[in-house]
């Protein structure tokens, strides 16, 4: 989890990569209407994301059971961490990829994406970690998060 830049599909896939298990980015199950707010540098509210919510639940959902399942999603608000909680069958260990707003930034215009950095305000006031989040410098090299994250994981 984490405001967008700062390195979730990027750690979840090289997790996914050293664990083998599945990984899922959030981005991918954003409805149209999303998107087209995000690249417009309109920011989303909770109402915007509940369809977005549903659908990567259903992915995860998709998942075989005790298995567990890489999300990469932003889960800026209490809103949808409540959600992304409440599945039924899987524990859920938020990682929070801290990262400060000028490297943040430098992130986003270097990348092709729909999410511009003309959110990246709003992306930092929505912001809520929650209780009991993983968290961790997101300046750190990929190989170092990902053992940070494996290590910090409940068994």
């Amino acid at each position: 989890m984490g405001v967008a830049g700062a390195g979730k599909t990027t750690i979840g896939k090289a997790l996914a990569r050293r664990t083998g298990w599945p990984f899922i980015d959030g981005d991918d199950h954003h409805p149209p209407a999303n998107i087209e707010k995000m690249a417009a540098s309109i920011p989303l509210t909770d109402e915007d994301r509940a369809p977005w919510i549903d659908a990567l639940l259903q992915a995860t959902n998709a998942c075989p059971a005790g298995t567990p399942v890489i999300t990469a999603c932003s889960a800026l608000t209490p809103f949808v961490q409540t959600r992304l909680t409440a599945t039924e069958g899987r524990a859920v260990a938020f990682v929070h990829l801290v990262l400060d707003r000028e490297a943040t930034r430098t992130r986003m215009e270097q990348r092709d994406h729909f999410m511009k950095s003309g959110l990246l305000d709003s992306q930092f006031s929505a912001l809520t970690p929650p209780d009991g989040a993983i968290t961790l410098d997101a300046s750190q090299p990929v190989d170092r998060l990902v053992d940070q994250v494996l290590a910090a994981l409940p068994p």
